[in-house]
C-alpha cells in the first residue's frame, strides 16, 4: 500500500502506559534507529525490578519513589516538559519481565516465525516465556546482539536494546511464571509516575 515497514509493539494485558506514550515510543523508536541504523532489533520497554515477595517488591517500589519526590497525585501533577524517552544497546535485566517490547520488521519476522513453529509442534520452548527474547534472537532469527551466536560467526547483526527509562508499568498481583499461587512478583522501579496496585488497596475492597 505505499506505507513504510514500520515496528511492531507489543504489551501484555496487566500493564499501564506512561504518560504520553505515543510521543514517547515514537521517541524511543527514533533513538535504536539512530543505533541500529538498518540493523534489525529488539527493544525493551520495561526495566523489571529483582522477582521477590510482593510485600518486599511494593516496599521498596514506595520507598525508592518517595525518595525521588514520586507521590500518589503524581498523574494529575505532571512536570510541564518530560524528557523524551532514549534507548540504549544491551538487555537491562532480562533474566524476567518482557511486559512491553518493540520489535524491528526484520524481528516481527522472526516472531511471527517462532509462534507458528511453536504452535504446530516443529520446536519446543526453551526456558522461560519471560526470556523467550534472547531465544528469539538467537534460533528464530540466527542473529547476534553483542556476541555472536556459538558457532555461526557469519550470522547478520542485530541489536538488543533497551528503553533508559521504563515505559510500561507491570500491574499485576503475582507473576504467573511461577505458577498459579505464586506470591513473587516484579515491578518497574524507574516508572516515571505512581500507579496504584490492587494489592494496596484495604482489605475487603474486593
Amino acid at each position: 500500500m505505499g506505507c513504510p515497514e514500520l515496528p511492531l509493539v507489543v504489551a501484555e494485558e496487566d500493564v499501564t502506559f506512561a504518560p504520553g506514550f505515543n510521543r514517547q515510543v515514537s521517541s524511543a523508536y527514533k533513538s535504536a534507529l539512530t543505533l541500529a541504523g538498518s540493523e534489525p532489533f529488539v527493544l525493551n520497554l520495561y526495566r523489571p525490578s529483582p522477582v521477590e515477595q510482593l510485600d518486599i517488591v511494593m516496599q521498596r517500589l514506595r520507598d525508592i519513589q518517595n525518595r525521588s519526590g514520586l507521590f500518589e497525585d503524581s498523574w494529575e501533577s505532571l512536570p510541564k516538559e518530560i524528557p523524551l524517552a532514549s534507548a540504549f544497546e544491551g538487555p537491562a535485566a532480562w533474566v524476567f519481565g518482557a511486559q512491553g517490547m518493540m520489535f524491528s520488521p526484520f524481528m516481527t519476522q522472526a516472531l511471527m516465525l517462532h509462534f507458528h513453529q511453536v504452535q504446530t509442534g516443529q520446536r519446543p520452548v526453551p526456558g522461560y516465556q519471560d526470556i523467550i527474547i534472547l531465544n528469539l534472537v538467537h534460533y528464530r532469527a540466527h542473529c547476534y546482539g553483542l556476541v555472536p551466536v556459538a558457532g555461526n560467526t557469519t550470522a547478520q547483526p542485530c541489536h538488543v536494546m533497551s528503553v533508559k527509562k521504563s515505559l510500561i508499568q507491570h500491574t499485576g498481583t503475582a507473576s504467573a511464571l511461577f505458577g498459579n499461587k505464586s506470591t513473587r512478583f516484579h515491578v518497574a522501579e524507574d516508572f516515571p509516575v505512581v500507579h496504584k496496585f490492587a494489592i494496596e488497596d484495604p482489605e475487603g475492597t474486593w
